[in-house]
């Protein structure tokens, strides 16, 4: 009995391990015949690699075409190719302890931005130090899938200069590769992340190139296959001045440093912009505090990215931000009223030294004194308050507004550059919402009941006088709602007044301008009434130098059809104001050639341990020659105090050098008396 069970088990086992062995050749059969090209692929993937070849990014110029300020250099660059191996995390951690401006954290996350590209090298860091490889091919057998590569990175032969205004290139975010799918991008590339390098990055790209490599188990090019070479992006060659940007830059950091040690100018930021009055291209544009673009080249760590940024130094002031113009909208205020016929250009009035605005409320001249018989020469030389008021109440809002416009201020000019501000220009609506903004929610409820009644009945008024009673029933029933006097008082500022319209004429107010703006601006006034579209790249060339796309002549936004006899009162007003008795005088008086000129003192509040306290931005606009013009310089130093003495001095320096001035001890000097100069030092 137990010899017949033992023959039935073994029969049962041999028929088990048949039942494997047959399974086993099945399988490999079908491994062997249907798979055999699935499993040749995988083969070949382990152990090779196509790395992409990256290619070098399109050169910068200066407008000479020949000086550099953009290029490119070969760094070292860490990758690390994800295997799919268990132990990534700890490659990941032993590879930050040798790159500490990044953390293991940060690796891993680039890692499992690729998960799906297996065998893909993922570029951890660029710009790594010799000394840096040399401690990874140390412990290279600890770190199965990492490459040390030779890439190009950006590099700045003229340092630090217009950083802004060039932009930075970093490694492309999982938004910009999906809103950039169709176009090659992959997710180790670097794209243009702002200024001129976000603009033209489709120029500036180029095509990058392959090679094909065999790998060995940790992951190490062991033999080039074969290889598709880059092609470089394309170059630019921009309308900036090299020097002339050295200056602004170098002026406005010195005049913001002297500033600071007065308590009354806490100046910390500023920006200038200078352009060529007959083309509109952008000569210089400098802001205060800049950076270092090499900090955008190589490891970038967040504390020290969040240290520039904090200050403000990544921000193109020059077209960001927004600023009161305090009297530089003087000039324009004139224009309009002669334009309009509302005065002839010798109007005048007599000055108690002050405008009566409203009630017993009045807007002072700068001077707090009587200044007599005053004329529209007059009213510009010395920015006199009282006249520009006068004008801006005699020609109204509209007008203002209209021609602010034309000649592009509060509206976005094209520039190529990105974040470009519009800026504002006051209206009665603006200022509603403003303040009524300020309001309680119970009696905000109550305006839009008032609102809801009076809308229609406004609609269907028929003449001004009846808007204007409805709208004083309107305000008076908001008047009654209202919780407390502090509300009063809002809503009465929610009403357009007679104040508002003689503040706008003097550049004060809520109507704000970008530095670009006011240079434009300045420069429609000198070239004869030309707005043109500002610009900085001249031409694109690729890296054989054939051209791809010039741009040859200037191009006009609009021309702003002021009579040529009225602009030459306007701008013999300014010159006036850089010569004697000018406010402009003190800053401009010993530059070799006339300049005109206007300047403005924006005044602001701002609290201050309980406090209200009132700083002033200090602004210029200028163009030279004054009968001849060249160029435009429009300066806003932020807590500056006065235009002359605040921005005064960078447009004093901008042209000195734009008309050949050199810095000799802490003077300039020109070419006519250079060699006097020199001989007298050697002396």
């Amino acid at each position: 009995m137990e010899q017949k069970a033992s023959k039935k088990r073994a029969k049962v086992l041999t028929s088990l391990v048949f039942l494997v062995f047959a399974v086993l050749v099945g399988r490999l059969a079908y491994l062997q015949f249907f798979q055999v090209e699935k499993f040749t692929t995988l083969a070949k993937q382990n152990h090779m690699r196509l790395i992409p070849i990256e290619a070098p990014r399109g050169e910068m110029y200066s407008r000479d075409g020949e000086t550099k300020i953009v290029s490119n250099k070969p760094v070292y660059t860490v990758s690390l190719v994800y295997l799919g191996l268990e132990n990534t995390s700890q490659v990941a951690q032993r590879l930050a302890t040798l790159l500490p401006q990044i953390t293991t954290e940060e690796i891993l996350q680039k890692l499992d931005q690729q998960k799906l590209r297996l065998y893909q090298p993922v570029k951890i860091a660029a710009g790594v130090s010799f000394e840096t490889v040399q401690k990874i091919e140390e412990h290279r057998l600890e770190m199965p899938g990492v490459i040390i590569d030779v890439e190009p990175v950006r590099d700045y032969p003229q340092g630090d200069i217009a950083a802004q205004v060039l932009g930075y290139v970093r490694q492309i975010s999982k938004e910009e590769l999906e809103a950039n799918k169709d176009k090659g991008y992959g997710p180790n590339d670097e794209i243009g992340k702002e200024g001129l390098e976000r603009v033209y990055e489709e120029y500036l790209r180029g095509t990058p190139g392959a090679r094909q490599v065999e790998v060995d188990a940790q992951g190490r090019p062991v033999r080039d296959l074969g290889i598709s070479k880059p092609v470089p992006g394309d170059n630019l060659t921009l309308t900036l001045d090299r020097k002339l940007q050295r200056t602004a830059e170098e002026a406005l950091a010195k005049q913001i440093e002297r500033l600071q040690k007065d308590p009354d100018t806490p100046s910390k930021a500023g920006a200038t912009v200078v352009v060529d009055v007959n083309t509109g291209g952008i000569l210089a544009m400098a802001n205060y505090p800049t950076y270092d673009p090499d900090l955008f080249v190589g490891i970038l760590s967040t504390e020290k990215y969040n240290e520039i940024t904090k200050i403000g130094a990544t921000s193109n002031r020059a077209i960001e931000k927004i600023y009161n113009p305090g009297s530089t909208v003087k000039p324009l205020v004139g224009a309009a009223a002669l334009e309009t016929e509302a005065i002839e250009p010798e109007f005048t009035i007599y000055d108690p030294g002050y405008f009566k605005a409203e009630g017993t409320q009045k807007i002072w001249d700068w001077q707090r004194r009587a200044l007599g018989q005053v004329d529209l020469y007059r009213g510009i030389r010395e920015s006199v308050n009282t006249y520009f008021c006068t004008l801006g109440v005699k020609i109204g809002r509209e007008v203002m507004t209209e021609y602010a416009k034309l000649f592009g201020l509060g509206t976005k000019l094209g520039v190529d550059l990105p974040r470009e501000e519009s800026g504002t220009i006051l209206t009665p609506e603006r200022k509603y919402d403003i303040w009524s903004s300020y309001l309680s929610e119970e009696t905000k409820q109550e305006m839009k009941k008032l609102e809801a009644k009076y809308n229609e009945l406004l609609d269907n008024a028929e003449t001004k006088a009846e808007r204007k009673r409805l709208q004083d029933r309107f305000f008076a029933e908001l008047n009654l709602a209202a919780n407390s006097q502090k509300e009063r008082e809002y809503i009465w500022e929610m009403e357009w007044r007679l104040y508002d319209t003689a503040y706008m004429a003097i550049g004060q107010g809520d109507s704000k301008y970008t530095p670009l703006q006011l240079a434009m601006y300045t420069s429609a006034i000198a070239n004869g009434g030309t707005l043109y579209k500002p610009h900085l790249v001249k031409k694109i060339t690729d890296y054989q130098d054939k051209l791809i796309k010039e741009f040859s002549g200037p191009e006009v936004i609009r021309d702003t059809n002021v009579s040529s006899e009225n602009l030459a009162v306007i701008r013999e007003g300014m010159r006036q104001v850089a010569e004697a008795g000018g406010t402009a005088y003190g800053a401009l008086y010993d530059l070799p050639v006339q300049v005109a000129a206007k300047t403005g003192t924006a005044e602001f509040n701002v609290y201050e341990e309980g406090k209200v306290v009132t700083y002033s931005d200090g602004i210029m606009i200028a163009f030279a020659p004054a009968d001849n013009p060249e160029i435009a310089v429009a300066t806003v130093i932020e807590y500056g105090g006065s235009g002359s003495g605040g921005a005064g001095p960078v447009v004093h320096d901008i042209l000195a050098s734009y008309f050949g001035g050199k810095l000799v001890d802490e003077k300039w000097v020109y070419p006519a008396e250079e060699n006097d100069v020199l001989s007298e030092n050697q002396r």
